[in-house]
């Protein structure tokens, strides 16, 4: 069904790896209690907000396929229950570049959960140091680099 519609749609590449993807998924929220972990997992971010449970809903996230670091934390944005975890793409990397951030930088190795996990964290520090949540600090400098008129 999904790769029907996806056709139907048009102009969406990998069409057959997405709905595969999008199948097991389906299979891992169904049989393996996934919608109930999942759903456990958001309640609580939603009841008491913390870095260490938006990290560790991303990770369950990111076991999906087709998710990596960045996209798992693009998905908690989406649900609007991520303070701490943002998303890190090439325009963060450059800013951080920009400002003489401490930490080698590789828009690259953003796939490699452990590296992206060492920006973030660094990142997040900045953040706790400037007193802001990061996802202030996220949308500041989309707000800056792509010179967005508020």
């Amino acid at each position: 069904m999904v790769r029907s519609d996806l056709k139907r749609f048009g102009g969406i590449y990998r069409i057959k790896i997405i709905a595969n993807e999008i199948k097991a998924n389906f299979q891992w929220l169904e049989a393996k209690n996934g919608w109930s972990i999942l759903l456990s997992e958001l309640r609580a971010i939603r009841a008491t907000p913390t870095k260490t449970g938006e990290r560790k809903l991303a990770h369950i996230v990111d076991e999906l396929k087709g998710f990596g670091p960045k996209q798992s934390r693009n998905f908690i944005q989406w649900l609007g229950v991520s303070q701490y975890e943002i998303p890190l793409d090439s325009r963060i990397m450059d800013w951080l570049k920009k400002n003489d951030f401490p930490i080698p930088m590789s828009a690259k190795m953003l796939s490699d959960l452990d590296y992206y996990e060492f920006v973030l964290d660094g990142f997040q520090a900045l953040c706790a140091k400037a007193h802001i949540f990061p996802c202030i600090a996220d949308a500041s400098i989309f707000t800056d680099v792509d010179e967005v008129q508020l």
